[in-house]
């Protein structure tokens, strides 16, 4: 009941300190603070989403299987906003391999099926809800999944396999190092002893050990430093007035000295050291009386856990001793105001108390199994003290290869890695283990990681706390515009009604906004519907000047790739993982009996393509013949429901910048002589503006074409940043019947439904079947998405053994009921008895 009893008393707390003394300026200015703080938890609080994967390599032809955990971002309870997250898998070119939309009812699984065909390579993995797109910078879930390809007719494993690297450390003497330096609090102050943060990477990122000293303008040494693993370190010293400082170190036998933050002569600095049972704190300044009245707050992902106003007239400094058992885990954040209610310092320190730890017990009836024999697992799940807990989770069972060592946890992602811009690589490290280094490193981190989550300026300034163009989704949703028939851009207000044909009529109608715009939903369905939407009004001359649009509803969005550093997946993973999946897909060809292996034959014809005959049509017609880029729109699967921009994304040379709705446009290689990097556009010949553009969908258009060379000079210095010129399905000019049309006053419409959760095929040796005389080669032992535990009832998981013999993992990954992280795993093996 610890965490519901902070919560509440931290509610508490918000809402009662603006009781205190309202007739000081002090204190109205900390009722502001506070007022703006319980603004964020109730209307501004974030959500997130973590996946957990039946493993972490893949190769052609899987299946991925996974587990979606929607939470409260603050609480880590279970979110009450989105009932709606999407899964996609998405290659380095930003193109979405596979979509999901999974709705979230009691639980949320899924799966994604890996295409044959699908290139080699690492993907990524990630999942939001539309509801995280109103954050400036939003964090989504995000994984790296390397896919190898492997094709049985060749009789050979997966080649390009990655070399392994033995040490994500570089060698100072051949790398140039970056420096980025962060005095604890935010400042160095001349003449109070201060702690700086030391960050040291490579032009990619890469961390770089390295030892140096902090010398002074003179060269005279004042302290020495050493950066460890991730580039990370730190020091302390005291600056003096009027000096300078820098860090110097040797690179390539030649000294490098880097200059540090100029200290300031008046300011405050905040030092905090993390005992593990107790943080003390301790604020300084050297300005006369800088502390009276100062509010000290403490808070972890907005739940208020230290409060203190500093009294004192004459102290230049106070001290605060504060025991970390009663402070949940993750990264809690405290900030200096002055008694104007300004933050002057900030410091993160990550919580890990043993109190909050949970046990996930997880037995087997024995250590060793023999092919094809039953597997009963039995769990059970206490706190500290030994009461039982409540909780969901998830379960793969997986050969040993099939995880890496450093695999992304849920502790790792909800307490760490998403409150800090999900920006490290491999958070998981910094819990490996309880040692002194590793602390110590997980402190440099807090030291030096500039961004996070919740900034206090921000939020003062209402910069984050406004009207929110999504709001969390409930189901799907049917939006669209009526226009005008004869133009799309000239809205019409009017009456629609809907009409579902699936599974029985559904009626509703609606009168739009004077935008034209309507919205039907929220509905819950799976498998696709078919429907109408018809203008309603008793003129029907009036519905023959009326068009119907339907909105594309997915959301547009721009990944934050990780890719930049090289990849670090060991080669003796790989090796021993694809003997294991080779085999079987070797196996399942063998006795698949719709299967029948046909000798390689190759086809030639001299007949055209569709597409040869219409380019050479379209060259022939249009007035700058061939483009330098042409996309058919038809030859592109899984396109109905996406817009221009979307198709864009696919033609080499674009590039689409910021985010949905406000998405800009640049071709590389265009040779700008305007004021402005915006292309020229162009609707069937005719130019539009930029913006006539984003509303369109990818079945309006026939192809789009992409000037980028000579071509645009028939356009003059309008074309100078290149052309894209689209051509609609509907339009004539090219002499192209595509035999779409639109009716007034009527639109019909698909809607994708969420997707269906598939059951993990599990099988039975219990009872002999024909098929159980083929070979047993999984790599998926089992995978259990939906697991229950509830007090001191067991939970009990039972499944066979296959015949692929040796040391095989059980995962277990969750969350209780009161939000609390719980990751476990357990081994067994399986011998040939």
């Amino acid at each position: 009941m610890k965490r519901t009893s902070i919560y509440i008393s931290s509610l508490v707390i918000i809402f009662l300190f603006s009781a205190f003394q309202k007739s000081s300026i002090e204190n109205s200015a900390f009722e502001h603070i506070f007022s703006k703080l319980a603004t964020y938890i109730f209307n501004g609080g974030p959500e997130k989403v973590y996946l957990q994967t039946d493993k972490d390599f893949y190769t052609n032809g899987e299946t991925i299987w996974f587990k979606a955990y929607l939470l409260d971002g603050i609480t880590h309870y279970k979110s009450s906003k989105s009932k709606v997250i999407y899964v996609e898998l998405v290659d380095k070119k930003d193109s979405i391999i596979t979509h999901k939309k999974i709705y979230v009812d009691d639980f949320a699984a899924g799966d994604i099926k890996i295409n044959n065909k699908i290139k080699q390579g690492t993907y990524l993995l990630r999942s939001y809800t539309k509801y995280m797109l109103n954050k400036k910078e939003p964090v989504f879930f995000q994984k790296e999944i390397p896919i190898w390809t492997q094709n049985i007719f060749s009789n050979e494993l997966s080649k390009n396999i990655p070399t392994q690297k033995e040490n994500i450390l570089i060698e100072q003497k051949t790398i140039e190092p970056n420096f980025q330096f962060f005095p604890e609090g935010g400042d160095l102050v001349y003449g109070i002893k201060s702690v700086i943060g030391i960050k040291v990477t490579d032009s990619i990122g890469s961390g770089i050990a390295l030892q140096g000293k902090i010398v002074d303008q003179d060269n005279n040494m004042v302290v020495p430093f050493r950066s460890y693993s991730f580039g990370l370190g730190s020091t302390s010293f005291t600056p003096e007035a009027t000096k300078k400082y820098y860090a110097s170190t040797i690179v390539n036998n030649i000294e490098k000295r880097f200059p540090l933050p100029n200290p300031i002569s008046k300011g405050y600095v905040l030092t905090i050291e993390n005992k593990g049972d107790y943080i003390n704190i301790q604020a300084k300044t050297n300005i006369p009386n800088g502390l009276n009245g100062t509010l000290l707050l403490g808070h972890l992902r907005g739940i208020t856990f230290l409060k203190h106003i500093e009294k004192s007239n004459q102290k230049k400094s106070f001290s605060i001793k504060l025991m970390s058992k009663d402070i949940e885990d993750g990264v809690a954040q405290f900030t200096l105001f002055t008694s104007n209610g300004e933050p002057v310092c900030e410091r993160l320190v990550f919580i890990d108390h043993p109190d909050n730890d949970t046990k996930l017990s997880i037995n087997t009836t024995k250590k060793e199994y023999n092919t094809r024999d039953k597997v009963a697992i039995e769990m059970e799940l206490t706190d500290a003290k030994g009461n039982f807990l409540d909780g969901d989770f998830s379960m793969s069972v997986v050969t040993s290869n099939n995880l890496k060592k450093e695999s992304k946890t849920i502790k790792s992602w909800l307490l760490l890695n998403s409150d800090i811009g999900g920006t490290i690589s491999n958070a998981n490290y910094f819990f490996k283990d309880n040692t002194n280094a590793t602390k110590y490193l997980l402190d440099a981190l807090m030291l030096t990681h500039g961004w996070r989550r919740f900034v206090w300026k921000n939020l003062l300034n209402d910069s984050i706390i406004k009207k929110q163009p999504f709001i969390p989704e409930k189901g799907i949703m049917i939006n669209g515009q009526t226009t005008a028939f004869k133009n799309r851009h000239q809205p019409k207000k009017t009456d629609v009604t809907i009409s579902i044909l699936e599974k029985g009529i559904y009626q509703e109608k609606k009168t739009t906004n004077l935008q034209g715009k309507f919205s039907f939903g929220p509905f819950i369905f799976q498998d696709s519907v078919k429907g109408v939407i018809q203008v309603s009004t008793l003129d029907k001359e009036k519905e023959k000047e009326i068009s119907i649009y339907i909105k594309n509803n997915l959301p547009k969005i721009t990944t934050n790739y990780p890719w930049k550093k090289p990849e670090q997946y060991p080669i003796s993973y790989a090796q021993e993982y694809l003997k294991e999946t080779y085999r079987k897909k070797v196996n399942d060809f063998k006795y698949d009996p719709q299967v029948t292996m046909l000798e390689e034959v190759t086809i030639e014809a001299k007949k055209k393509t569709k597409k040869e005959i219409i380019n050479e049509k379209i060259n022939s017609l249009t007035i700058y013949g061939s483009p330098d880029n042409r996309l058919f729109v038809d030859s592109i699967p899984g396109t109905e429901s996406a817009s221009i921009f979307d198709l864009l994304r696919r033609v080499s040379g674009v590039r689409i910048l910021g985010s949905f709705p406000n998405q800009t446009i640049q071709i590389r290689g265009a040779s700008s002589l305007s004021l402005t990097t915006d292309p020229l556009f162009l609707i069937d010949g005719n130019e539009v503006p930029g913006n006539a553009i984003q509303g369109m969908l990818a079945n309006e258009v026939m192809f789009i074409d992409v000037l980028k060379g000579a071509a645009t000079a028939m356009y003059g210095s309008r074309g100078s940043n290149g052309v894209i010129a689209l051509y609609t399905s509907t339009n004539g000019a090219l002499g192209f019947n595509t035999n779409v049309e639109r009716y007034p006053g009527v639109t019909n419409f698909e809607i994708k439904g969420f997707s269906k959760i598939r059951e993990f095929y599990v099988p039975n040796y219990n009872s002999p079947k024909p098929e159980h005389k083929k070979q047993d080669y999984r790599t998926t032992l089992h995978w259990e998405p939906n697991i229950k535990l509830k007090g001191k009832d067991n939970s009990v998981v039972n499944f066979y053994t296959g015949d692929n013999l040796g040391e095989y993992l059980i995962k277990v990954e969750g969350i209780t009921t009161d939000g609390r992280v719980v990751n476990s795993t357990y081994n067994f093996n399986v011998i040939n008895n």
